[in-house]
């Protein structure tokens, strides 16, 4: 999803500090159309730099030409507007959710055994040694906001999930989560540790593939723009250099061959100078920020099962997920640049 710049709205604006400014703990009560009394308390007294005991907000029009009062005023890019927007993006919240997304009831062994055939070809012979038992897979959710600097700066938002077992992109549960239902029954779960520097990677390869098109149509389009500025900074050296180096040729006295070289060589390592400024100029940066994160909780079953691996016999747990209906195994390592 694309994030467009919002055209700046009064009405809107007072809606959103009425709402945000409650949820913090303070009181606020609307005095006229474009006016907001608040009452700061709880953590929504943090907002305003100096302490103060009672405020009427004024959220002025853009045809307003009046002088403005920072301290009671709201307008694009005033001080309390941005103290807002940096404490809200600055939570970005761990939750936790156990969701509905498969069937309870134990798996077909056929079918089970036909996946596992697929998923290792190199492990033959797989039998199912212990019974299913009722058990939950965990999955990381986030939303991500992408920025990218470029010629034109770009925001995109991006919600993306990888297994927390190996760091497996699931674009699957991203793609399905809101349609997904609680899980009304789900016992006694144990909820794993959140490693952030262990999730990273697998975060940063998601967003990657889900952010590719964007990045992509960007890169040619800033590519194109480079290649313009290049020719048009090789062609005014190229004819000045020319140009000095024929003045060079006629030159007779050695001061001012001399005087001359020195003017070419210059000109030339400007020329790689500017190549290069043109260069950095058009480069691309592409920077992350995380806004949510959720584990989620699924239903799976837990079983051992044995198997022939390189003509040796092996047993391992093993974990079945019905709604993706593949293996997760414990020595099963995603690589991130296959």
């Amino acid at each position: 999803m694309k994030l467009s710049r919002l055209a700046y709205d009064p009405a809107y604006l007072l809606d959103f500090y009425e709402e945000i400014l409650g949820s913090y703990g303070c009181l606020c009560e609307r005095t006229w159309y474009d006016q907001l009394f608040v009452v700061p308390g709880g953590s929504g007294a943090t907002f305003w730099p100096t302490e103060i005991s009672e405020t009427n907000l004024h959220f002025r029009s853009t045809s307003d030409s009046a002088a403005i009062d920072p301290r009671r005023d709201i307008f694009p890019g005033s001080p309390l507007t941005l103290s807002i927007c940096e404490t809200l993006l600055n939570q970005s919240a761990l939750h936790r959710a156990a969701l509905r997304t498969g069937e309870r009831k134990l798996p077909d062994t056929d079918l089970v055994e036909r996946r596992w055939n697929n998923q290792f070809p190199g492990r033959v012979r797989m039998q199912i040694t212990t019974p299913f038992v009722a058990s939950a897979h965990f999955s990381l959710v986030a939303a991500l906001r992408c920025e990218i600097q470029a010629v034109d700066q770009h925001w995109s938002q991006h919600r993306v999930a990888i297994n927390l077992h190996n760091g497996e992109p699931d674009p699957q549960l991203a793609e399905q989560l809101v349609i997904l239902e609680p899980w009304s029954d789900p016992g006694s779960i144990d909820w794993p540790e959140f490693e952030p520097d262990e999730c990273r990677k697998g975060l940063l390869v998601a967003l990657e593939r889900e952010a590719w098109p964007a990045v992509k149509s960007i890169k040619d389009r800033q590519s194109k723009y480079l290649q313009r500025e290049l020719a048009t900074v090789d062609r005014y050296y190229s004819d000045y250099e020319e140009n000095l180096a024929g003045r060079l040729n006629r030159t007779r006295s050695d001061a001012g061959r001399s005087k001359m070289q020195e003017r070419l060589e210059a000109a030339r390592q400007e020329h790689q100078i500017r190549r290069i400024d043109q260069i950095k100029r058009h480069e691309i940066r592409v920077n992350a920020h995380v806004d949510a994160l959720l584990i989620v909780a699924e239903p799976a079953h837990r079983t051992q099962v044995r198997y022939l691996n390189q003509r040796q016999e092996q047993q391992q747990n093993a974990l079945w997920i019905p709604r993706t209906r593949c293996w997760v195994v414990d020595d099963v390592h995603w690589d991130p640049s296959k």
